[in-house]
């Protein structure tokens, strides 16, 4: 298939995607503005984290396994409405348990929390408990979109998601408390089925359906078995950092999801970039099986990311005070919060080259059809992070844990690389190794950013939050296009050292 007809679709993606970071990072600030970092923020949180983990993995692994099956000719129609009733069964199961068994929900997430954070956790959750049952739904007509060639409309659900929070923590009233804040989750999800479902309303006809005895129960175990293990073992981090920040004082919570929103925001951007770009080409070669090519893509994707996510991440950690007062720091947000959110901002911050990389091979193990090697890394990261987590604690206190999470995913971006390697090329660990030019090319990044970074936090530490972040932005994107300019210089002979 050619690639031009995709461009116009892949930028209006783009656009969306980018869209709805910018509402989730606004969101984010008003839910600190709002609330502050408190009783009444951790339990939102605990009430949404595994309603929220259960979406996102079922979601995954819904879409990864409908749009290669209702690619197929034969019965799509008839298929898809029998597995949109399976589905819809499953999460109103799903959502019925945690409605029923919230309270041990949450006192398993929250085992550090006291009784009145579980109590009004428990509340929340039993709203936000529903979201799955309306979730799935949207997410199978997702994927019926998708296959009809409407990428725009099935890449609509974090804007829709993103636009409602901010709306309700905008207009919603404030003796009203957080409440409307977790109603509004499942409400996204409504309307997020609504639009998907107006768009494929032509396959929500009750019949006919294909017969129970004709599902293709093999292929979909296929499928299913390993994504759905994959995004489990995902999850399952960030389930772990809910439970080991519920043993700080009250806040903690809130402030690591805090810390983490404000590093996210680099990382989802890049990672937007590479599933709109480069998935697709990457998928394309290695279905033609032009291994040489996407191994030299690799390598140079690799280090242009290295030299963006760079700079951002120096920037972070430099000015991650600056940059907390100037988000987060108004309305119920004080200043020990942001001091504290901060401190957990440094962790976060050196996570996002790893991070960024290990997005990178995420997605070329992908194009090459190898999900079961990326599980193998990923439940690696989780096994790293729960061993250094505790001692990271220790040490260090709660910025431990954004501290063990950074090398949590130094351990995964090593193992996503090898694994690559090994797939493109058979090469062997050493392999990895960067050339010369490629190493003086990173130092040309790093050491002026760093070093230029700490002389004008020091020279503009009476100018206020504002100048310095923009000083360092500024900065930033000086090293970066000088960076940009030789690494282009490069290109001709990376072929050849590849």
């Amino acid at each position: 298939m050619p690639l031009k007809p995709l461009l116009r679709p892949m930028m209006w993606v783009g656009l969306i995607g980018v869209a709805s970071k910018i509402m989730g990072a606004v969101g984010g600030i008003l839910l600190a503005y709002r609330f502050g970092a408190g009783q009444v923020t951790d339990a939102y949180l605990l009430a949404k984290t595994v309603p929220l983990a259960v979406y996102l993995i079922l979601d995954s692994v819904i879409y990864n396994t409908l749009v290669p099956l209702l690619r197929r000719p034969e019965k799509n129609d008839a298929l898809f409405r029998t597995l949109l009733l399976i589905f819809f069964f499953g999460a109103a199961t799903l959502a019925a348990l945690l409605y029923v068994g919230a309270a041990h929900v949450v006192a398993l997430l929250g085992r550090g929390t006291d009784a009145p954070t579980q109590f009004i956790a428990t509340q929340l959750q039993v709203v936000t408990a529903w979201t799955i049952l309306y979730a799935v739904p949207a997410s199978c007509l997702k994927a019926w979109n998708a296959c009809q060639s409407r990428y725009v409309a099935a890449s609509l659900d974090g804007l829709v998601i993103s636009g409602i929070l901010l709306a309700t923590l905008l207009w919603a009233p404030e003796h009203m408390g957080i409440t409307p804040v977790a109603i509004a989750l499942p409400a996204a999800f409504v309307v997020l089925l609504l639009i998907q479902g107006l768009l494929g309303r032509r396959v929500l006809k009750l019949s006919p359906r294909a017969p129970f005895s004709e599902l293709p129960g093999r292929y979909l175990s296929r499928l299913m078995t390993p994504l759905l293990l994959l995004n489990g073992v995902q999850q399952a981090q960030v389930v772990l950092i809910v439970i080991l920040a519920s043993f700080y004082e009250s806040g903690a919570l809130s402030q690591v999801n805090y810390s983490y929103a404000i590093a996210q925001i680099p990382v989802g951007v890049l990672d937007l970039i590479l599933f709109s770009t480069l998935f697709p080409f990457a998928a394309q070669l290695a279905s033609h099986r032009k291994l040489e090519e996407l191994r030299h893509t690799f390598h140079r994707a690799a280090l242009a990311l290295c030299l963006l996510a760079l700079p951002v991440s120096i920037w972070i950690v430099v000015f991650r005070s600056a940059l907390v007062d100037t988000l987060l720091t108004r309305g119920h947000f004080d200043a020990l919060d942001a001091d504290k959110t901060a401190a957990l901002l440094l962790g976060h911050g050196l996570a996002i080259p790893a991070w960024v990389l290990e997005a990178l091979g995420c997605r070329v193990l992908f194009a090459l059809g190898r999900h079961s090697r990326y599980l193998t890394t990923v439940t690696l990261r989780l096994v790293s992070f729960a061993l250094l987590a505790p001692m990271g604690m220790a040490f260090w206190g709660l910025p431990g844990i954004s501290l063990a999470f950074a090398l949590s995913f130094v351990v995964g971006a090593v193992a996503t690389a090898q694994a690559t390697q090994t797939h493109l090329g058979h090469l062997p660990l050493h392999a990895l190794r960067p050339t010369r030019p490629t190493c003086n090319l990173l130092l040309l990044v790093t050491v002026p950013v760093l070093a230029l970074s700490l002389l004008m936090r020091e020279l503009l530490a009476d100018q206020g939050a504002v100048y310095q972040l923009g000083a360092g932005a500024i900065l930033v994107a000086m090293v970066t296009a000088g960076a940009f300019r030789a690494f282009s210089s490069q290109a001709p002979q990376t072929r050849a050292e590849t």
